[in-house]
């Protein structure tokens, strides 16, 4: 699932809003899916127990770094974003920090302060499930 585009199959997964006027001031840890319209004061970071995915919405926020397995981002982002799977940064994302990650998509008219990081050795938490499971 980590080669698919976060935007396929994602309504099974999302499990958490954070609403246009919520305001929360610390880290958050989540499964599963969560979708940010509001603002994040703190790290945003997915558990290690399940494939997670992140849509920040053109109005939310997050100031803080961003651990995640898949992410579509179309607000603003000030801190890093690690990504073990997808991320899609759209047109009118804004990032200040820096992008690690292993598959990404990025519109015309994204603005990213940072440095791109590719890498391909990063394994998303699905994948390595599939990997545990696996017979020998």
């Amino acid at each position: 699932m980590s080669n698919e585009n976060p935007s396929e199959n994602t309504s099974e997964l999302l499990q958490c809003l954070i609403g246009r006027n919520v305001v929360l001031h610390g880290d958050l840890t989540f499964t599963g899916g969560l979708h940010i319209d509001g603002t994040i004061a703190g790290d945003v970071i997915a558990g290690d127990s399940a494939p997670s995915y992140l849509h920040l919405s053109k109005h939310g926020v997050i100031k803080g770094n961003v651990i995640v397995d898949k992410a579509i981002i179309d607000g603003k982002v000030t801190g890093n974003i690690q990504s073990f799977g997808n991320i899609k940064i759209n047109k009118k994302a804004i990032i200040n920090g820096d992008v690690q990650y292993r598959t990404i998509e990025i519109e015309d008219g994204a603005l990213i302060n940072g440095e791109l990081k590719s890498d391909q050795s990063l394994k998303s938490t699905e994948q390595n499930v599939i990997e545990i499971n696996q017979p020998t």
